[in-house]
């Protein structure tokens, strides 16, 4: 059964936001993590920072060799001090709606990974499906949930949050969603 979870924070800028957390669900094939932004950008903006080696780093990772295109393969420096490395394989470009990739965590085993733009004028949803996940789904939930607030800040120019912070305040709450089910 997938749960959702909403709270309210304060931004820097004094303004409350709410912060929408996504949901983890079992599957057949593993766990999977779904998350909706709705992005105070351009769908073409929002494109760039999924696509763009230099819009990509200040969201995500390096893209350290490779290249995000039809086709295309690359990879990410998740975390270069511990040598952590997502290989990506580019299984669906659809500029700029659908990005959907087959990922490589780690040596976790291939996962996939969908990124859909629905465009509404000057706003863009995003909606993130990580699906065939080998573990439970939390630290991934987690870990999505604060990329995309650096996302949301970078497309929105707005100062980004500490990705560290997010994710230590969203661990918690994406462990509640999968912790009553035997995975």
């Amino acid at each position: 059964m997938a749960k959702s979870y909403a709270a309210a924070g304060r931004a820097r800028t004094g303004a409350w936001r709410a912060v929408v957390f996504g949901t983890v669900t079992r599957e057949a094939a593993g766990a999977r993590v779904t998350l909706s932004r709705d992005l105070a950008a351009e769908v073409d903006a929002v494109w760039a920072a999924l696509t763009r080696p230099d819009r990509l780093r200040h969201w995500l990772a390096e893209v350290t060799g490779g290249e995000v295109a039809a086709g295309g393969t690359f990879e990410l420096a998740m975390d270069p001090d511990a040598g952590e490395v997502a290989r990506c394989t580019v299984v669906d470009f659809d500029p700029p709606s659908r990005l959907e990739l087959d990922w490589d965590h780690a040596g976790e085993g291939v996962s996939r990974l969908a990124l859909l733009m629905e465009p509404a004028g000057r706003t863009t949803r995003l909606t993130l499906a990580h699906a065939g996940l080998a573990a439970d789904g939390s630290v991934y939930g987690a870990g999505w949930h604060a990329h995309l607030d650096l996302l949301g800040a970078l497309v929105e120019g707005r100062e980004p949050p500490s990705w560290r912070e997010r994710y230590d305040a969203a661990l918690p709450v994406y462990r509640a969603m999968v912790r009553p089910h035997a995975w």
